[in-house]
């Protein structure tokens, strides 16, 4: 119950991924990558703890201290929050392309760190999950030997529905 509340919580005054399609800037729109990959769909609280429920069940991954979640794509940071609140991972990351809704994902990120975490017990702010939220193409965020900064995650969410063909092709290789 309290993860809901904290949850709903740090929402509060966010503004939508999808109030934010309109809003595309001319970067985003010349990042080279079709219109068609900067389309929203939104995953909360209850998909990602069924999700959690499922990598549990049938993936044999129980314990997630110390492992490594990515949200390509993460929007607003709906997703990432929801992580950070439903399992002690080691780091959660997120990247997003769009100048508007990563925006957004860092108010919504200091909103929960300045304003919510501090009002809930100490064991339930999760202070010891590293989250990190990164505006860039996330196939083009590469270390020294060229593979992307993020393949080495443990778990990588990628809520793809709307990404073209191109884009699908690229992540399917990685």
């Amino acid at each position: 119950a309290w993860v809901v509340d904290a949850y709903r919580r740090a929402l509060i005054g966010s503004r939508a991924g999808h109030e934010l399609d309109l809003m595309l800037t001319g970067a985003d729109l010349r990042s080279g990558l079709s219109s068609q990959n900067f389309t929203y769909g939104e995953c909360g609280l209850p998909e990602m703890s069924t999700l959690f429920s499922v990598l549990e069940q049938h993936c044999g991954i129980r314990q997630t201290e110390g492992l490594a979640f990515v949200d390509l794509g993460h929007g607003v940071g709906n997703v990432v929050l929801a992580a950070a609140l439903l399992r002690p991972w080691g780091s959660v990351l997120g990247i997003e392309l769009c100048g508007e809704r990563y925006a957004e994902s860092e108010r919504l990120l200091a909103r929960w760190r300045d304003e919510v975490a501090p009002t809930l017990p100490l064991a339930q702010q999760r202070l010891g999950v590293a989250v990190t939220l990164k505006h860039s193409n996330f196939l083009q965020l590469q270390d020294s030997s060229s593979k992307p900064t993020w393949s080495g995650a443990d778990v990588v969410f990628v809520h793809a529905t709307c990404f073209d063909s191109a884009m699908l092709e690229e992540l399917s290789i990685l």
